[in-house]
């Protein structure tokens, strides 16, 4: 069981603890316990989560024509890479869209870690794409890129450490154990230099009392894919806050939490594999850390507009049909869901980066 590893795990240690990342890495990708290892759904109804591929194809079908303008408009090749590839649901609408529109070959590389979600992808696919279980991989047989790298929600699922402020010191976040064999927290002075770095780098002053968590792995992953880009553009979608977001009162306790059976768990520490681990990803973080390492940062905006911009409205169509199953009212039902205020689409940012690319005349 994955609790009994833990916690063998943390009483081997010197240290008598794990630090978040550690336990995030485990009980969520766990060759064999992990949660997005496990041969069972989880997405949609049946799932623990809804995303907004799996809401209903419109949203798929307006991001790939949006795709699809950047490619031609800037003559990039016609390759994509979707990192985090899921079920493949994406990615066979996009090639649809792409067969629809234009008679050029298209070289789709499909990334995702999850032998289980690879199977599906192979139902949905076949040899419409080609299979990678992790960027790495790739860049092994493909040392530089040129095209589209596309991700939506993934950066969310990425393992992150857990800081918190208490009188004018700052703390990681670990996990331990107690004598009941329970896991549970346990705060020891921040002596981690990559942490320090980043909080100096790209964070900023976090109050009395605020917890945080700082994503090192994410900043190492944009660092390789900008290292990786020859030219092209990266498309990132996913939910976050700015730096003067994070520092609202509201948000004093971070963004960590999980989701079990489509119910929000607080405590991290529960359902042990069986349940999703999220947190908000830093959209000026996104921004800087790409800068650094050579990409353009050409625009960050709502999902909502993003849509909106992209034509989503052009797809309502008027009809007389009372069934509210149809295709028709189903369609029209999740475009208002996907561009309504306050439902799945606004908590969504769209950040778009790029590297060598001239006429932005799809901005």
């Amino acid at each position: 069981m994955i609790k009994e590893f833990l916690i063998n795990k943390i009483k081997s240690s010197p240290n008598q603890c794990m630090d978040y990342a550690a336990f995030m890495e485990t009980v969520l990708y766990d060759s064999q316990d992990g949660y997005y290892s496990k041969a069972q759904k989880k997405i949609g109804k049946q799932g623990d989560f809804y995303t907004s591929i799996s809401v209903n194809p419109i949203f798929s079908r307006v991001v790939s024509r949006a795709l699809i303008k950047m490619i031609i408009d800037e003559n990039l090749p016609r390759v994509l890479c979707e990192i985090g590839a899921g079920e493949g649901k994406f990615a066979e609408v996009f090639l649809n869209e792409w067969e629809r529109v234009c008679q050029d070959d298209f070289c789709y590389y499909a990334v995702e870690k999850s032998a289980y979600h690879q199977s599906l992808q192979y139902k949905h696919l076949g040899e419409r794409v080609k299979y990678y279980n992790n960027v790495s991989e790739l860049i092994k047989h493909h040392p530089s890129f040129e095209g589209i790298i596309f991700s939506n929600e993934l950066f969310d699922a990425f393992p992150v450490h857990v800081v918190q402020q208490s009188k004018n010191q700052l703390y990681e976040v670990f996990v331990t154990v107690n004598d009941e064999g329970k896991l549970i927290e346990r705060n020891q002075p921040c002596e981690n230099q990559l942490i320090l770095q980043w909080i100096e780098k790209y964070g900023f002053p976090l109050a009395d009392k605020q917890r945080l968590e700082i994503p090192l792995q994410m900043t190492a992953y944009i660092k390789m894919l900008a290292s990786w880009m020859k030219r092209g553009i990266i498309v990132t979608i996913d939910y976050g806050y700015t730096n003067e977001e994070w520092q609202h009162p509201a948000r004093r306790n971070g963004s960590l939490r999980g989701y079990y059976r489509h119910q929000m768990i607080e405590n991290p520490l529960l359902y042990l594999g069986e349940m999703d681990l999220t947190t908000h990803i830093y959209l000026d973080g996104l921004q800087k850390i790409g800068e650094d390492y050579g990409l353009i940062h050409i625009k960050t905006m709502s999902q909502t507009s993003f849509l909106l911009a992209s034509g989503i409205l052009e797809e309502l169509e008027e009809h007389q049909d009372r069934n509210p199953f149809s295709e028709t009212n189903r369609k029209n039902r999740a475009i208002r869901t996907l561009i309504t205020q306050g439902d799945l689409s606004s908590y969504f940012h769209v950040i778009v980066q790029g590297k060598q690319i001239q006429h932005h005349n799809w901005k």
